[in-house]
């Protein structure tokens, strides 16, 4: 195991599986990954504004490249010869931290501490990233030439005031930080807390001793753990600095301060720092399905938090907004009139669980119910008047009528003698009828007694701005 301060990280190989590319995830650029990770550092106070060096990230693709082509597993060498080699790549893989996954889902590294403490180094200034088919190389030894701050400096992750994980189970190769004071591999522990120190006379790979850490939170004093720079395993791994563990799992939505004081120079001085975060709730899991059916939209929801949730269909083509209050395990009618709706869900925070606000994909479609009535009677000795009657959907439509004459048959059945129309052998026309609102009556020729008529009155699906109609029929029979 090489030390950085020959130029080469350490490998994550323990989160190969759990990182895995996910379903729809996809990869961001080095670009993209770098702005990331300025966003990141900068909303803990961390110096930012790394510079983005497109050659290094095309080093980290060969690399990459490298990798896929001999096995799948992360290496921080190549080997002359093997598939993929070249010297880029390999100056690449020397420098680099290196894991599976991608970074659309966030760091990678956010649970690794040794490869996320060097990309919070303060002196990172430059850097390439490539993340590409499953794989992320994120050079972090390329270039720390950021100057020194005028003045003594602790920077720290989670920063000043900044909502961070209550827990974590950190993993990585060849081992944690947690694993070199005690901390089983895999246990479940508080949040990292990572403290990184700066200041004249300091180099990027200046000692620092923590000679004090302390975590208080609601309860009183946490118990932690602490390891730096001068830990076993760990010299010349982290950037001048340190880190907290706190033994437990924290609790939820709550506040916490450390404290940090480390040793650093010659002459030694003293460089301390006091700051407070606060701990994320529990995922509170909320989740809405949408049911359709004869009976209209409904939603059932599904979530761990007792939190009420409010569900707001919108409708794009008018603005017109709905909101139903959900209920857990029951499905909740929405009464949408036709149209289409956006669907959201908003939920407060409450307890110890976050908030939650998630949207549907895609737009739910309520379709409009055509109605079309349709009687016949007898008015004449030789007509037959027929009354259709339609609902709002189909004012101003087409509407095809159907006649079919239809015959007597008679046959018998357990020796009776039964009669009845049958449409084998019969007749059909068709005429169109423009619909409206109101009742409209049409005359046709009244069977004779030994004939009947069947008529079928239907319309077409058709839509009408954001209202699909879908098509519609309706059948009487009349043997006189």
């Amino acid at each position: 195991m090489r030390l950085l301060s020959r130029a080469l990280a350490v490998t994550l190989v323990a989160l190969a599986a759990a990182l895995c590319l996910a379903p729809g995830a996809h990869a961001l650029s080095g670009e993209q990954a770098v702005a990331a990770l300025n966003a990141q550092r900068a909303a803990s106070g961390i110096p930012a504004a790394i510079a983005h060096v497109p050659a290094w990230s095309s080093w980290c693709a060969l690399h990459n490249a490298y990798q896929r082509a001999n096995g799948g597993g992360l290496s921080h060498a190549e080997s002359p010869g093997a598939p993929g080699y070249t010297p880029e790549g390999a100056q690449a893989a020397a420098n680099s931290v290196l894991a599976r996954g991608s970074w659309d889902a966030g760091n990678p590294w956010e649970t690794a501490p040794i490869h996320l403490h060097q990309l919070l180094a303060p002196r990172l200034d430059a850097m390439g990233v490539d993340d590409s088919g499953g794989y992320v190389c994120a050079t972090t030894l390329l270039s720390r030439n950021r100057p020194a701050p005028a003045a003594d400096a602790i920077y720290v992750y989670p920063g000043q005031g900044v909502r961070h994980r209550a827990s974590e189970i950190a993993a990585e190769g060849p081992y944690t930080p947690g694993q070199r004071v005690g901390i089983a591999a895999g246990t479940r522990t508080g949040p990292y807390l990572y403290a990184s120190v700066d200041g004249p006379g300091l180099t990027a790979f200046t000692q620092a001793r923590m000679t004090a850490g302390t975590l208080t939170g609601p309860d009183g004093p946490v118990a932690v753990a602490r390891v730096d720079n001068y830990t076993s395993g760990l010299v010349g791994y982290l950037p001048p600095g340190g880190e907290l563990i706190a033994l437990q799992p924290l609790r939820a939505r709550r506040s916490y301060t450390a404290h940090v004081r480390f040793e650093v120079g010659a002459p030694v001085r003293a460089i301390e720092r006091t700051w407070s975060f606060l701990t994320l709730g529990r995922d509170p899991a909320t989740s809405f399905a949408v049911e359709q059916d004869s009976a209209g939209v409904g939603a059932r929801l599904n979530s761990a938090s007792p939190g009420p949730v409010t569900l707001r269909a919108t409708r794009p083509a008018t603005g017109a907004t709905r909101d139903t209050l959900l209920r857990r395990g029951e499905r909740t009618p929405l009464g949408l009139p036709a149209g289409r709706w956006a669907l959201c869900a908003s939920q407060p925070a409450d307890g110890d669980y976050e908030g939650h606000l998630s949207c549907r994909e895609g737009l739910v479609a309520v379709p409009a119910r055509p109605q079309i009535g349709l009687r016949l009677s007898a008015r004449t000795r030789s007509t037959l008047r027929l009354r259709v009657d339609i609902g709002p959907p189909l004012a101003g439509r087409r509407l095809q009528v159907t006649l079919r004459t239809l015959r007597t048959r008679c046959r018998a059945v357990r020796g009776r003698r039964t009669c009845g129309l049958s449409s084998t052998g019969s007749t059909s026309r068709q005429r169109s009828l423009l619909a409206s609102a109101a009742m409209r009556r049409l005359t046709v020729a009244r069977p004779s007694p030994r004939t009947g008529l069947e008529v079928r009155v239907r319309s077409v699906a058709f839509e009408s701005g954001d209202v699909a109609v879908p098509a519609a029929s309706v059948v009487r029979r009349s043997r006189r």
